[in-house]
Parts: C-alpha cells; structure tokens; sequence
C-alpha cells in the first residue's frame, strides 16, 4: 500500500499562490530525456508551493520535508547548482520508469490500447450488445475542433471524437433517449464512470473499457450484474482526453524515447514549452483543474507550461464543455447554490473518475476552502469508507491528501458542487507506467467489484449506504423448497434497529412490484441493530421450471433500505444441491 501522501499529480496541491522563492531558484532552461526519480528536500511552504507548481512532484513527505519528482539529468543537477538538497533514488526510478521493461511491437507497453483500438472495442461492444448498449459521440476534442493540431516536433494530432458507452436494457422503460448530441434524462438512476483525464495513467483506461466489456459478458448469468443493466444506466467514459492519449503513444514512436510520453495534459500546444514533453514544462491544459465550480483558487498554476495549468478559464477546454454538458444531461441538480447546502437523502447519481496512481480514494471537498466539510460528508464518508472496504485503498477527503492545501477546478469537488450527487476519484495502482500484466490483475480484481458496488446504490447513494447491510447468507433448497438464513446489521453505519429482512422477485422500491416473502428473526422479533434470520420455506414449484431470481435486502426503522444480495435458483430437474447459485450483489467481507 502506498502511503496517503503519495502524490500521482492528480492531487497534486499547491496553496499560498502568491509565495515566492528565491530569484535564483527559476525554472531551468534546459533538459534531456534521461529520467530519473530524485528526492529534494524543502524549507517551508513557499519552497514546498514552488517544487510542486514547477516540476512533476510525485509524492510529498510532510514528516521529512521532502518531494520527490521525475527529473532530468540536467534538471537534477540545476536543483543541485541552486543549493537544493538532491538525493537521487535509482531503485524508484527502476521501478516507476522500466525502462528495462518488455514491451511487445504490436501492443501499446506491454498489452494497453491505443485511441484507435479503444474506439475499436467500443464499436465492437455496441455491435455486440445493440438491446444493451448505445455508443455516444458526446462532443469533439480540441484538436478536432481546430481541425488537427500539431506538436512541436511536427507531429500530427488528428482530434477525436468524445466517446462514451451507456449500458442500460432499452427494452426496459425509463432509459434516457439519445438524439445526436442531445440526451433526454429518463427515469432509471445513472452512474457515471470517466477515466483518462490524465493522458500518462495508463492502468484507467484500461480499467474502464474492462468493465463495461466485463458488465455486458455477465448480463445473462450473473444475477448482480443484470439488475444494474436493467434498470439502471451506466455510462463508461474510457478517455476524457484522447488528444492527450495521442501524445503519450507518439513516445513509443520517437528513436530517443521508445516508451510511452509522461504528458498529462490535454493537446493545447502552447509555444515555450519543451518537446517532447518533459518534467519540467509541458504544452496543454491539465483537464483536471479546468472544471467550472470553483476554477482557479488553490493547487493550480497560470503558467502555461506547468504541469497543473488551469487554463484561460473555467471550462475554457472543449473536453470539459463537453463532460460538464452530458452529466447535466444525464443527472439532475439536487444541491442549493450555497457551499453550505446539502442535497437531499433521496439524491439519485453517483460518479468515479478514474486516475492513478496512489491506490487512495477522494471525496469532497478538496479545494482548500472554508467551510472544508461537504454539507452530504455523512453519506459522502460512509460510501468512501464501504469503496475502502472493497479495494483495501485509504479514503481520504481531498483537502487532507498530499500537503493538504487544496486542489481547484477538479472533477469530484465540480460534480458534487453542482449536482450534489457522491463524487470520488479513485487513484489505481502504483505507477503512472503500471506494468500491463499489473493492471489486467491485481488492480483489476481491486478495483472492479468496488464500481459494481458504486453501481448498485446508484438509485439512492446516501440513503442505500446508511441502510442495514447482509452478511452469512445462507440458502438451501430441499425437495424444491428455499429456505435462506443469514445476519442483517445496521451497525457500522446507522445503527437503527432493524425491522425487517424480505425477499423480493423483483428489483425492490420504487421499480415494480414483485412478489415478497417476510422473514422472521430467530429470536422471535427484529427489535435490535443485529439480528440473525430464516427465511422461507418459499415452494419453488410456483415458478416455471422453479427458476427465479431473488432479491434480498433490510430496513431499519428509519426507512432506511439497505444495498441487496442476490441470487438465482435453477431448474426443479437437476439434483436440489446443484440448483442453487449464490451471487452477492454487494456483501461485506
């Protein structure tokens, strides 16, 4: 686990904006591409401002003082030349650069998927799935819109299309109707998942188009998967900024560099800035610090070549425009206008925006200031802390990650402000170059129940994570009869007592009616935060061919319905013990 202050400069923060160092201390006006990790200590805030405004910061270590960032050899020795304490760290650099890792001609470092092959998967998942999935062009990228850039070696960047995947059965009514551009919200609940706003992560966009692939494979056999096709919406973002994500691959293309580019930000070439894209100075926008609400106070730079340039203005990147538009299309504004205004409980929309890396979850706020608390922190906690439980990441509010000084104009602090739904960013991994292998394993099987999870309390995210949760379920069948056991509690979160556990056929309130058996709790009444319960027996036989998908879930007695287990039963012809499959639509370990 890598510590909370480690910085994957998705976070990267930077108060007292108007601290000043020494004269002497200016950016450097030369650089190569031999990179390499180096650990500079600093003396007080405005040196701290100046490291992490000016250079590619990594992490922050509040306890010793000292940064470390990705530099240059002659960056390493400038910093030395102008009484910086430098340290170099080969075995760091060893391991985030690998340069000595093995990289396959015909794959993008090591198996990762370039723009073309990403659109690719995309149209092949639509073609697949046409009932389950609409491939939605949301908007142009800037150098689309400017009908093709060019970096300042001369290379062309072509601009993309915005592209992302809404997976929803459309047989099922209550989806959202798509017109070109234009998007009518329907009623089903939505989750947003966006990745690749920072072009270098290379773990995100991967992570993003496996699980979209991943939910669609599932649809038919798993019975925690369907529910959320069916009547939900899922909408998959794999990259925010393709133009960006052009840059990072033209790396692997240049003779001296030969592996993919550290450029994080968007295709917005500015003149000064040195190519190919190094540590110290960097053509774009970072589209993580260009969102609208509350663009340009903390933990950014005016400097266009920094790496955490805000931009001319809030929402100056057509990227941003673009995200910005389909989220207000797709969610309602639930939250007042004032900082202090918290959205109602019955808020409907939840989003994750993917980064890497530091294997860390972020909520709100996080811009550095007052008041620091999210008026909905109650809700926002407790779904960080279930997301922590799930992945084994450390949630953290964003004004308490890396030196604590706030971060503006970023996307979580912008979606909850406007719409007051729960926003987070989730830091994957260990390294902007994760190793290919890395990322389709362990992060993979980190990361991906805990979107199925973030998916199955959309309809009601402040209100389904204070509800009690199921734990030991236990069903058995016998001569066609169900009978479930298991433990409901309302303690970690509300500590309610509980009043009921029921079994449904259907998805619970507010979506159909279903057919609902009651359980009884074992001590005779549920009167208490914990209470263990049988259900059943339900005769299976009134159900053609006794298969049927159940739907598992308790209330307290605030009305608070907790998230569902789910499971199915198969056919009556097949022997009692091998009808049964068990599915966990969100169990706690």
């Amino acid at each position: 686990m890598i510590s909370l202050v480690l910085f994957a400069l998705l976070a990267t923060v930077a108060g007292f904006a108007n601290a000043t160092v020494e004269a002497n201390k200016e950016q450097p006006a030369a650089a190569d591409q031999r990179l390499q990790i180096i650990r500079v200590a600093y003396d007080g805030y405005a040196e701290l401002d100046y490291l992490i405004t000016t250079f590619d910061v990594w992490e922050i270590q509040a306890v010793t003082q000292s940064v470390l960032l990705l530099a240059d050899k002659d960056l390493a020795q400038y910093l030395h030349n102008n009484d910086w304490q430098v340290k170099l760290e080969p075995e760091l650099t060893d391991f985030h650069l690998g340069a000595k890792r093995s990289r396959s001609i015909e794959t993008f470092f090591g198996g990762y998927k370039n723009n073309d092959e990403i659109i690719a998967e995309l149209q092949a998942l639509n073609a697949a799935y046409p009932e389950l999935t609409e491939l939605v062009d949301y908007g142009d990228s800037l150098c689309k819109i400017l009908n093709g850039c060019e970096t300042p070696g001369g290379d062309p960047l072509p601009g993309r299309d915005l592209l992302a995947l809404r997976i929803s059965n459309e047989a099922i009514t209550g989806t959202s109707v798509i017109s070109d551009s234009t998007i009518i919200s329907g009623t089903k609940p939505v989750f947003v998942l966006d990745a690749g706003i920072h072009s270098r992560e290379l773990s995100v966009q991967e992570t993003g188009l496996r699980f979209a692939r991943w939910m669609l494979e599932n649809y038919t056999t798993d019975p925690a998967v369907k529910p959320i096709v069916d009547w939900q919406e899922t909408w998959i973002i794999p990259v925010v900024n393709p133009d960006g994500f052009d840059v990072v691959f033209l790396g692997t293309q240049l003779i001296l560099i030969d592996q993919p580019l550290l450029h994080r930000k968007n295709g917005r070439v500015t003149n000064g800035c040195f190519w190919p894209s190094t540590v110290s100075s960097h053509f774009g926008v970072d589209l993580n610090r260009n969102f609208s609400f509350g663009w340009g106070t903390n933990g950014t730079s005016t400097n266009p070549c920094s790496q955490v340039f805000n931009g001319a203005g809030p929402a100056s990147e057509p990227e941003i425009v673009a995200l910005e538009k389909l989220v207000t299309q797709l969610i309602p504004d639930q939250r007042g206008p004032n900082r202090e205004d918290a959205a109602p409980p019955e808020t409907t929309g939840i989003i994750i925006s993917m980064h890497s890396f530091g294997e860390v979850i972020i909520y709100p706020w996080g811009d550095g200031l007052f008041p620091d608390e999210a008026p909905n922190a109650d809700g926002i906690v407790k779904i960080a802390n279930r997301l922590g439980d799930i992945t084994g990441y450390d949630p953290v509010q964003g004004n308490n990650f890396g030196s604590g000084f706030g971060v503006s104009g970023a996307s979580d602090d912008h979606f909850y402000g406007e719409f007051g739904i729960p926003s987070f960013t989730l830091e994957l991994g260990t390294t902007f170059l994760q190793d290919y292998g890395y990322t389709s394993t362990t992060i993979w099987n980190d990361v991906h129940p805990a979107l199925l999870y973030t998916a199955s309390i959309a309809r009601e995210p402040y209100q389904l994570v204070n509800g009690p949760e199921l734990s030991g379920l236990t069903p058995s069948v016998t001569d066609n009869m169900l009978t479930i056991t298991g433990t409901v509690s309302d303690v970690e979160f509300g500590n309610n007592l509980v009043v009921s556990v029921t079994v449904q056929t259907d998805m619970p309130h507010p979506f159909e009616a279903p057919q609902t058996f009651v359980a009884g709790a074992q001590d005779g009444s549920f009167d208490s935060p914990t209470e263990t319960f049988t259900l059943g027996p339900i005769d299976l036989t009134q159900f053609e061919d006794c298969s049927a998908e159940f739907y598992v879930h308790g209330t307290d007695d605030a009305g608070q319905v907790g998230p569902s287990l789910a499971f199915s039963t198969g056919s009556c012809e097949v022997p009692d013990d091998q009808q049964l499959s068990f599915f966990p639509f969100m169990a706690k370990e």
